[in-house]
């Protein structure tokens, strides 16, 4: 039947939609899909690691439920879509999909088609999914007690295992695994009890490194692994907000008073007195976005505050600058479908980008990841 519809230049006729299965904290059987821009990059892009399940939700969008519909793998040997007899879909408006990765790449490429009639009628939408052969990087996790000359120690409160299990959800669909290396427990003698001063002031009054980080650092490094330290509480000196370094090896070496050894350090608690040791996801994701900058990841465009970006597509990222951020109007807030932290703002979210478009210069995370993964030099 004809439909007449006003059209400028083009129009998009969006009858069906792939969409993320679940709401909330990330989970590593129902992924987030790349689903940003339509032009150059056709449709939506989903990551599975070889030999792994994961579930995505079409949704019938502008297409009566009635509708016979199919999903299709482009590639049987590569792609198995699980549950659907002679490819059918039932007549809802929402279906899981459970989706299995049988042959991988650096990505294996495949495609699941949607067509209408039958399973060899037209394709009306497609999902595009990359299955990664799995890479594995190794992790050691410092539990950190600080006391001072007067006080006993002060160590973080955080479950580990919790958060370790959240950061593998969130790089699964890149192909990504941790080997979680046994917990080292390190105890310092610092100014403060239960505080690590980041930074102090130099005669000049320029910001620089503080003694404390230095020795935080070298303790009990592990080589060959991303050695990440719990701690009550960071200080710096201009950013009492923060809770959360993360120092790659090139970024350590070229810092002011350079560091002898890279990490990442998070903070139950800031100086601002914004606590998180209870909340495992605000945790898990800061831990994951400084993952991301030893795989060799940037702040979107490499803009930092007060320039950062302020777009929905941003603030979906993982490499999005700020993980509590402020509410921009409920369009902004709801996009992003991570739910808010203890504090009530939006989180940002979990996407590590597949697609590469030209309107954030940083992007194309998951191929720039496997490939600092893959290196000589590696994370480390």
């Amino acid at each position: 039947m004809a439909v007449s519809l006003p059209i400028y230049k083009q129009r998009r006729v969006v009858l069906v939609r792939f969409q993320r299965a679940t709401t909330g904290d990330p989970d590593a059987a129902k992924p987030d899909i790349d689903d940003r821009g339509w032009s150059g990059q056709f449709g939506p892009i989903m990551g599975i690691a070889k030999g792994s399940n994961a579930t995505v939700r079409l949704r019938r969008e502008r297409i009566a439920p009635t509708a016979p519909l199919f999903a299709v793998p482009s590639d049987n040997t590569a792609l198995l879509c699980a549950g659907q007899p002679n490819y059918a879909l039932p007549p809802t408006q929402d279906v899981d999909l459970v989706l299995s990765g049988i042959t991988g790449g650096n990505p294996k490429v495949t495609t699941l088609d949607i067509r209408h009639g039958s399973a060899t009628g037209p394709i009306i939408h497609k999902l595009t999914v990359w299955i990664f052969n799995p890479l594995t990087v190794k992790i050691t996790p410092h539990m950190v007690t600080i006391k001072d000359a007067a006080n006993p120690g002060i160590a973080s409160a955080v479950n580990i295992a919790n958060i370790i299990d959240r950061v593998k959800a969130i790089w699964k669909p890149c192909g990504v695994d941790f080997n979680v290396q046994a917990t080292k427990n390190d105890t310092h003698t610092f100014a403060n009890a239960g505080v690590l001063q980041a930074s102090t002031m130099n005669a000049a009054g320029t910001e620089v490194w503080g003694a404390e980080i230095g020795t935080l650092l070298s303790s009990n490094y592990v080589a060959s692994t991303i050695n990440a330290y719990f701690v009550n509480q960071i200080a710096m000196v201009t950013n009492p907000g923060l809770l959360g370094l993360g120092l790659s090896r090139a970024t350590a070496g070229s810092s002011g008073g350079a560091l002898p050894q890279p990490g990442i350090i998070l903070g139950d608690t800031n100086a601002a007195g914004i606590a998180r040791a209870g909340d495992s996801m605000w945790l898990a994701n800061d831990l994951a976005h400084e993952i991301g900058h030893f795989f060799g990841l940037w702040h979107p465009n490499q803009k930092e505050p007060p320039n950062e970006r302020k777009d929905t597509w941003c603030r979906r990222m993982l490499m999005h600058n700020f993980n509590s951020m402020t509410s921009l109007g409920a369009w902004r807030d709801t996009v992003v479908g991570y739910g808010v932290d203890s504090t009530g703002s939006p989180r940002r979210g979990c996407l590590v980008t597949m697609k590469d478009l030209p309107q954030i210069t940083t992007d194309g995370e998951a191929t720039t990841v496997r490939g600092t993964i893959s290196s000589a030099a590696g994370p480390y």
